[in-house]
């Protein structure tokens, strides 16, 4: 069984909002964000996510699937995980 995140993965002031989502699963995965595969890359357009969260457009939120993970990126950038299988 994997594992959930016990409470939201805040985004630090030096982080992306990608960075931040890839040490939520990784710590979520007990492992490092570089060996998580496939590449969030595969998954959802990094420089579109960027613009989301670092733009003008005001809060938004977004969900998606990853390594086996409900994600949420709720508007502020905090990050939750959720084993997908439950």
């Amino acid at each position: 069984m994997k594992a959930t995140s016990p409470s939201p993965s805040r985004r630090r002031d030096d982080e992306s909002i990608t960075e931040t989502i890839l040490r939520a699963v990784a710590d979520a995965e007990g492992s490092n964000p570089v060996s998580l595969k496939p590449p969030l890359y595969d998954v959802l357009d990094p420089d579109a996510l960027e613009a989301l969260y670092d733009g003008d457009q005001g809060p938004c939120s977004i969900e998606f699937t990853y390594c086996g993970y409900d994600v949420h990126v709720d508007g502020v950038g905090d990050v939750a995980v959720t084993d997908a299988s439950t």
